[in-house]
């Protein structure tokens, strides 16, 4: 192999060794970044997070604010309980109201 080849084969290396490492750090970012977008997504869990920190907050500043907690956290049981009741009960109501409004035109 002469010299020239040489040089050319050790540049043909090093060029494939910053490609894979430049995949490799692209790999790390998207994966950083899915990390991310899926904490964001999680709804429920950002919502129960948020919940915990108003509930231990009003808990800590007032003893008042234990129980108002507690009874939120009491009445959203409930609705998740019971959504679709709730959701049924709506409904009726609304559409009554709809009716009623059709009706007195």
């Amino acid at each position: 192999m002469n010299k020239d080849s040489q040089t050319a084969h050790d540049y043909a290396e090093l060029a494939a060794e910053k490609v894979k490492a430049g995949i490799e750090r692209t790999r790390e970012q998207l994966g950083e970044t899915v990390e991310a977008l899926a904490a964001k997504t999680d709804v429920k869990n950002r919502a129960q997070h948020k919940a915990s920190e108003i509930a231990s907050m009003l808990s800590g500043s007032l003893p008042i604010g234990k129980e108002r907690a507690q009874t939120w956290g009491r009445a959203s049981s409930l609705l998740r309980k019971y959504r679709a009741q709730l959701a049924a009960v709506l409904a009726v109501v609304g559409g009554m109201f709809v009716i009623r409004r059709r009706r007195s035109r």
